[in-house]
Formats: structure tokens, sequence, C-alpha cells
């Protein structure tokens, strides 16, 4: 497995490479607020513009916006409602996984509630370490200011370290890509 260096301190990315019989991308998005879910249309489109990608997502698309001609919407239903937005679960990974696989897709990026905030150069960026890379896994390493993890190294961390004598230092992000070879085997699990 392998994991990209912060976003922020890397270069320009070039474009990802044009998909060959299917697309490349399968990008599976988290549930948005309505106001939120066109302006991550417009940034994938944006960040792939040369590059037919998938995109799935639990929201309906608005009807007064039409995502770009490079940027196909699929719609599908969550197999359980979500008791948290911001966690990904086993049915997501699963859920991607068999859409990738319809759809003939080389690699999965899932983004999180907040992805709309990303620019368009992270998540290509993201998405490139695993197409033109060729790493499994991909995570990105977000900056964060001192008060961004204040619940998780004051109250979280000493909680869990002092009932559990478990360590927990960096969760699993909501945003990550992942090639088909790496969807296989989580989809196994």
């Amino acid at each position: 497995m392998a994991t990209t260096p912060n976003i922020a301190d890397r270069a320009p990315m070039a474009t990802a490479p044009e998909p060959g019989p299917g697309p490349g991308l399968l990008v599976s998005l988290s549930p948005h607020a309505p106001e939120s879910l066109t302006p991550m249309l417009g940034r994938l489109a944006e960040a792939f513009p040369a590059q037919t990608v998938l995109v799935a997502t639990p929201d309906p698309a608005p009807a007064n916006a039409a995502p770009a001609a490079n940027i196909q919407v699929l719609p599908y239903a969550p197999p359980a409602p979500a008791s948290s937005s911001w966690l990904l679960t086993a049915a997501d990974f699963l859920n991607t996984y068999k859409l990738a696989g319809e759809h003939n897709a080389s690699a999965c990026l899932l983004l999180g509630p907040e992805a709309h905030t990303l620019t368009p150069e992270a998540i290509r960026g993201l998405a490139n370490a695993v197409l033109m890379q060729k790493a499994d896994l991909a995570m990105p390493h977000y900056e964060l200011t001192p008060h961004d993890g204040l619940v998780n190294s004051a109250i979280l961390y000493p909680v869990s370290r002092a009932l559990f004598a478990a360590r927990p230092r960096f969760p699993l992000a909501v945003d990550l890509a992942y090639s088909m070879r790496m969807a296989e085997r989580l989809a196994a699990c």
C-alpha cells in the first residue's frame, strides 16, 4: 500500500491518461447537501477534463444543473441509511466495488461529505496516485490547524488509551483512492 505525500506540497500533476475500453475512474460520493453536489460535479469536471468519469451518488442531481459532458452521474440507493454521514462503512466499499465492476472502471475514488471543498488539483493528485503511479491505496494527508484535532487529541485519544490500552492516532480518512485490486481484496473481507 502507498500513501501520497501532502497534496499541498506536491508539484502540479499531469492529467490522467485517456481511458481504455471502460472509464478509468469511478468516483463514489457520500451523501451531500443539494447545494454542494453541483459544485462537486464541477470540480470533478475541472479535475479530469479529458477523461470520462463515472460519479456514483445517492443524491439526486439538481434539475437545473447539467453536469459536464465528461461526467456521467450514476444514482444508487445505499443499502442502509447511514447513521453518520462522515463515516465510511463496509457497505460503501462493497457498493463502490460492484459499481466499478459493472462499468469496467480501473480505479475508485471515495470522497466524503466535505469533498466539495477540495481543489481540482487535490482530487486529481489523489486519483493519479492510483491511476498513473500504480499504487493500490492513496490517502491524503491534510494540514490541520492547532484546533482542528482538538476533540481527537484532548478527549477521544486519552479516553480510548485509558479504557482500552489502544493508541489510535490516525483514523481512516473519508477521502481515498484505491485500485480495483484493492477493491477486490476489500470486498472479499
